[in-house]
């Protein structure tokens, strides 16, 4: 599972980091304009226009998967985690496709600079692969399948999630006992 959620996380700081690479390769070739008598000039409209145009493309998809594609990929995921820890039952919070949206349109929305960070969407998506890990095609897992188990993985993913966001492993452990300890259906003692 922490492995899985790894690869989402490295996934999401990747796919920043080229989309923006685009985008600064794209306004270098507009910067650096030469005139009909050779000389160079700096231009700056066009620049702004390529980066405009970009941010303003990658927050449309990212709106657009969200809207049209799993509205469970809505909200920042950390709210949803702790209610459903509680007991409520939120049936279009976990999927293959809510992983899929969380991960590539906050990928785009990061990229398009609107004010969104990584931790939320990480620990949402580290709480969709931990229930994924007990669903894994070929693995009876059917013992594992029931609602404290479930609740048990989904708290293991949200830790992987962000103990990956903030780069500290402690810190997804103590999130996940903070959030669950006032909760009636988690178990506090180890044995």
């Amino acid at each position: 599972m922490g492995v899985l959620v790894g690869c989402c996380g490295i996934g999401g700081y990747v796919g920043v980091a080229e989309l923006l690479a685009f985008v600064m390769k794209w306004n270098h070739h507009y910067i650096h304009v030469d005139d009909s008598n050779g000389n160079e000039e700096f231009g700056v409209f066009m620049p702004w226009v390529v980066f405009v145009g970009c941010s303003t493309l990658f927050g449309f998809l990212g709106c657009a998967m969200t809207a049209y594609y799993a509205q469970g990929a809505s909200m920042s995921g950390l709210p949803e985690i702790i209610a459903i820890t509680n007991g409520i039952n939120y049936p279009e919070y976990f999927g293959l496709n809510i992983l899929l949206t969380k991960m590539v349109g906050n990928t785009l929305a990061v990229s398009a600079k609107m004010c969104v960070g990584k931790e939320g969407p990480l620990a949402h998506s580290g709480a969709n692969v931990g229930i994924a890990t007990l669903y894994i095609p070929g693995v009876d897992l059917k013992f594992l399948q029931n609602d404290e188990k479930r609740r048990e993985f989904m708290s293991a993913g949200a830790s992987a999630g962000v103990a990956i966001a903030f780069g500290a492993p402690m810190g997804g452990a103590i999130f996940v006992y903070e959030h669950n300890w006032p909760n009636g259906f988690w178990r506090n003692k180890v044995f």
